[in-house]
């Protein structure tokens, strides 16, 4: 370990060493537990979301390909369908055939519709054709018609003007019905020209029932929203508002394309439009929330149940053990009582209680019976001290030592009587021993009377002088 790790390594030690166990518990259960979890849960959420965004992904583009093979499977039936009409010569002959009367197409035209095969073709239930000829003597109606009929219509001038045998054609029919509303139509336009025959300009027409293909798009049951667009123009959707018709540019979902894919049909370029669904990882997260509740429990709410209850068990008994230790100054120490448990703080407990019984026995056998022996020899002490002043008469001594006093005044023996009355001073001071408070002055009484006995014993020897402040 290098110096600096070291030395960080201590500083943190000394700073932790400030902080109480249960603060050092939750900051191990933030740093140990809470960002460890922030880190992994935000990584698995981040999983999650990009995982959820690859699979929203990977739907779009499955949805747009089982589109892109409906629409194309579709029309190719409408164009294998126009292919065979175009190749048949009984269909080409009865077209190019001039009838005398009505009668008489109406009769070529029963039998005709009797072949089974060309009337199956014909007689689709999800396309209706509709064969048109340059031949004035046909009668409109049915599944033929002039083209003087059709001249002026807008699905006639755009096959007429297109190079293209075969052209599709997304359109509303508005012709000659100014007071209907215009229908949408799927229009498959084929021209007649198989081998450029000879005769006169025929057209076929093949209209996909535009109802059913938004059903059966509707049945697929795509969550997503889709448009099938050409031009910018929405042609085909599965939602339930009326964009048809629309400029796509101008939808404000228009921000919320995922997938884009492009289809050619019959030389013109058709886009499909997946939007992506708004808020699809959190819908997707919000059907999990039990289990991301139960790992929220998990991960957070047990760890921190078990840790409080671990804190508990150290930090409860460690507080008794600090209120027993802080019984260290009385008499005598006091006993854990109900240690639990057998780990290392039980240990300690156990330990402490064998240490203060002890202690207590050794403060029982040496200090107690120390002062007990003191408290003994005092009383035997102050019992001969009272022995003693009992046997002493006070009033018997001071009469005595007065009497000796005035004895030798009488014989003018003034220093024996003044002797004797310093002794008499100190005596008396003597006498009252017990009195704590004493006045200076009666103090100072004493040491007269003391140092003039001392004063007859010494003589010249000896000299004094007593100077006490007046306050």
């Amino acid at each position: 370990m290098s110096d600096s790790v070291r030395h960080i390594t201590e500083q943190i030690e000394k700073y932790l060493m400030n902080f109480s166990l249960k603060k050092k518990l939750r900051i191990f259960y933030i740093v140990c537990v809470i960002f460890p979890l922030m880190l992994t849960d935000g990584f698995i959420l981040h999983s999650v979301f990009t995982a959820g965004r690859a699979q929203q992904q990977h739907d779009m583009e499955n949805l747009a390909s089982a589109l892109q093979y409906y629409v194309i499977g579709t029309f190719e039936q409408a164009a294998a369908t126009a292919d065979t009409l175009n190749l048949s010569s009984y269909i080409e002959n009865f077209l190019e055939k001039r009838y005398e009367t009505p009668l008489d197409y109406v009769t070529e035209y029963q039998e005709f519709m009797n072949q089974s095969f060309l009337g199956s073709s014909i007689n689709s239930g999800d396309v209706r054709v509709t064969i048109y000829a340059d031949n004035n003597t046909l009668v409109n109606g049915g599944r033929f018609g002039t083209i003087d009929k059709i001249r002026d219509t807008t699905w006639y001038q755009t096959l007429k003007q297109d190079d293209r045998d075969a052209v599709l054609l997304f359109y509303y029919d508005d012709w000659q019905s100014p007071a209907v509303a215009p229908k949408r139509k799927i229009l498959f336009l084929r021209k007649m020209n198989f081998a450029a025959r000879r005769g006169c300009e025929k057209v076929i027409k093949l209209e996909i029932n535009y109802s059913k293909v938004i059903r059966d798009i509707d049945k697929m049951n795509y969550e997503l929203p889709v448009f099938i667009c050409k031009d910018g123009k929405v042609l085909l959707s599965n939602t339930k508002d009326n964009y048809l018709g629309q400029d796509f540019s101008e939808f404000t979902m228009q921000k919320n394309i995922g997938y884009v894919k492009d289809i050619s049909l019959y030389g013109d370029t058709y886009q499909i439009y997946v939007l992506r669904q708004k808020d699809a990882v959190w819908k997707q997260l919000a059907k999990n929330v039990p289990l991301l509740f139960f790992l929220i429990f998990i991960n957070t709410l047990l760890p921190f149940f078990l840790m409080t209850l671990i804190e508990r068990s150290v930090t409860v008994r460690i507080a008794q053990l600090g209120k027993v230790f802080d019984s260290v100054d009385s008499e005598k120490l006091i006993e854990i009582k109900n240690v639990q448990g057998d780990d290392e703080i039980s240990q300690l407990m156990h330990n402490y209680n064998r240490m203060a019984d002890r202690t207590n026995g050794l403060i029982q056998t040496v200090y107690k019976d120390k002062l007990r022996e003191r408290e003994m020899s005092l009383a035997k002490k102050n019992a001969e001290l009272l022995a003693l002043h009992v046997q002493i008469n006070p009033h018997f001594l001071f009469n005595a030592l007065e009497s000796i006093r005035m004895h030798s005044i009488l014989k003018e023996e003034f220093e024996t009587a003044d002797m004797v009355e310093r002794l008499a001073i100190m005596e008396r001071q003597n006498v009252d021993w017990g009195n704590d408070d004493i006045p200076i002055s009666r103090e100072m009484d004493f040491v007269e009377a003391y140092l003039g006995l001392q004063k007859y014993r010494f003589g010249d020897r000896l000299s004094y002088s007593v100077s006490v402040e007046p306050d």
